[in-house]
């Protein structure tokens, strides 16, 4: 529970200010709808990528051979700040 602390936190810090922005314009919808998109493919190729030893990441964040709780919370987290930053 303490390794997941610090990510709860910046979580709240970095989507507070989604709570009072403007509502979303049909373009900044569709930009999201895509990045969440592309972002779920390479979500399932870097468990692909986990859950097989012959192949290598190379994200920096998450090392060669990262294990599958490691690619939950890198993109969870990554997911959430995109999002809170329109």
């Amino acid at each position: 529970m303490k390794s997941i602390a610090p990510i709860i936190f910046m979580l709240m810090i970095c989507t507070a200010p989604a709570v009072a922005g403007e509502p979303w314009s049909k373009g900044e919808i569709s930009l999201e709808a895509t990045f969440l998109t592309l972002q779920y493919i390479d979500y399932k190729q870097t468990l692909f990528i986990a859950a097989n030893d012959e192949y290598t990441e190379n994200c920096i964040f998450l090392g060669k051979h990262p294990s599958e709780k490691q690619v939950n919370i890198y993109f969870l987290t990554t997911a959430l700040v995109i999002c809170s930053a329109f």
